[in-house]
C-alpha cells in the first residue's frame, strides 16, 4: 500500500496518477470487512472555573475560535 501511495504522489501526469490510486482502493476494499474511517475523535474536555464564555461545540471541528472566552480573576 505504501508503494502504491508513493507512486501516486510522485506521478506528475494526472491520468497516470489515477491508476495507482485505483489499485490502492481495490486493495483496501478487497477485504470482506473493509471500511474507511473518516474521523475518530474521543477525549475529555476539562475546563477550569476561571475560564468564562466558553461553550463546547457539538463536534470538535465546529466553533474552534475563542473570541468570546476570558479568564476571571
Amino acid at each position: 500500500m505504501d508503494d502504491l501511495a508513493d507512486r501516486a504522489l510522485k506521478e506528475t501526469n494526472t491520468e497516470k496518477r489515477k491508476q495507482p490510486y485505483q489499485e490502492l482502493q481495490r486493495h483496501i476494499l478487497a477485504s470482506p470487512t473493509a471500511s474507511i474511517p473518516v474521523a475518530w475523535v474521543e477525549g475529555w474536555h476539562v475546563i477550569d472555573k476561571k475560564v468564562q464564555g466558553y461553550k463546547p461545540a457539538l463536534t470538535t471541528y465546529d466553533n474552534n475560535t475563542f473570541m468570546k472566552v476570558w479568564l476571571s480573576q
